[in-house]
């Protein structure tokens, strides 16, 4: 990909000027990736300054100041939620889950609730006869 090893140093560093592993110590391993949780994240766009806080509050009472409150708009209180994401990537919810992985399984199980209501009212709704 690169001709020359200078070539590759500007894309990414000398080196001796990237993180070293330190002996005995694991790198960070995510369970979701960032582009999963600012996936997630994003999904939350359609929800009222309410509806927010609500589902902030149930990941840990303090995630609706840390994210400004109602009184800023739901994107930026959304962009808030990446950067504590991106700046405290280890941050923990109450229940010692990285918020992280909160988001995103919070999201999944929320698409599966909305899912099985469809599906049931599908079940409920459609004709008994098909053609």
């Amino acid at each position: 990909m690169f001709e020359r090893e200078s070539d590759t140093e500007t894309y990414v560093g000398h080196a001796s000027e990237r993180p070293k592993k330190l002996e005995g110590q694991r790198m960070a391993n995510y369970q979701f990736s960032r582009r999963t949780v600012i996936a997630a994240v994003t999904v939350l766009e359609r929800m009222t300054q309410a509806e927010l806080s609500r589902f902030l509050l149930e990941l840990g009472p303090d995630l609706v100041s840390r994210t400004g409150g109602e009184s800023i708009s739901v994107m930026r209180r959304l962009n808030n939620v990446i950067s504590i994401v991106d700046q405290q990537p280890d941050s923990q919810i109450d229940d010692g889950i990285l918020l992280r992985d909160a988001l995103v399984e919070k999201q999944f199980h929320s698409f599966n609730r909305v899912t099985e209501i469809h599906h049931g009212c599908f079940e409920r709704c459609a004709p008994t006869q098909r053609r």
